[in-house]
């Protein structure tokens, strides 16, 4: 906006409220009087999680000290100053203007962050579809945030590249004892051919 203003010379004029036909919501202060919620038309879809993962997301946010007192500054409004914020929470001051809560739930941007309770799971979630490192990453900064996020990932990718890099050694070193049809394995996808399902096995020894 600063940047697209400065080729404009402008001066500012108070405009009364009963000639501001267009008032926006700002210039609408409420009655400090009137205690009453106003319903608001509000709907945020988490789309990674089920109903299930939900109801635990916001029973954990509940559970954890952290978020719980987390999620009541955002609510009350920060202070003016990081002196006056609790210590478990001074780490995220930073960012502090990213966070909202809805549905008893913390979202950082489009975000999601999750409890310390959960974040074993999510981990896991993350890394079954073996994205490789980076793409893990990006994926994690779409959907899921905790606090050292990119570091945890980066030493979770590290381990299990050497697991795997360890099961395909013996792996490979084992088959070599394998006699034919003693060790197999079938896909999940079944295949229709001239109207019959065929489920598709393959014998490791000979390929």
């Amino acid at each position: 906006m600063l940047i697209r203003l400065q080729g404009y010379n402008f001066s500012i004029k108070h405009s009364p409220g009963q000639d501001n036909l267009l008032a926006d919501s700002l210039s609408r202060l409420p009655s400090i009087c009137n205690k009453q919620a106003i319903d608001l038309d509000l709907r945020v879809d988490f789309i990674q999680f089920s109903l299930k993962k939900q109801d635990e997301l916001k029973q954990q946010t509940k559970q954890d000290t952290v978020l719980s007192a987390l999620v009541e500054v955002i609510i009350t409004g920060w202070p003016d100053s990081i002196k006056d914020v609790q210590s478990d929470l001074r780490q995220v001051w930073s960012y502090r203007d990213e966070l909202t809560v809805c549905d008893r739930v913390i979202l950082k941007g489009f975000q999601i962050v999750i409890p310390k309770q959960m974040q074993s799971g999510i981990l896991q979630k993350l890394h079954t579809s073996h994205l490789g490192q980076q793409k893990t990453k990006l994926l994690a900064r779409e959907c899921v945030y905790w606090n050292n996020i990119t570091n945890v990932l980066k030493e979770w990718s590290s381990h299990a590249q050497h697991a795997n890099t360890a099961t395909s050694e013996t792996t490979s070193t084992a088959r070599d004892s394998y006699k034919t049809m003693e060790h197999i394995c079938h896909g999940s996808v079944q295949v229709e051919l001239k109207g019959k399902q065929w489920l598709i096995v393959v014998d490791y020894y000979s390929k």
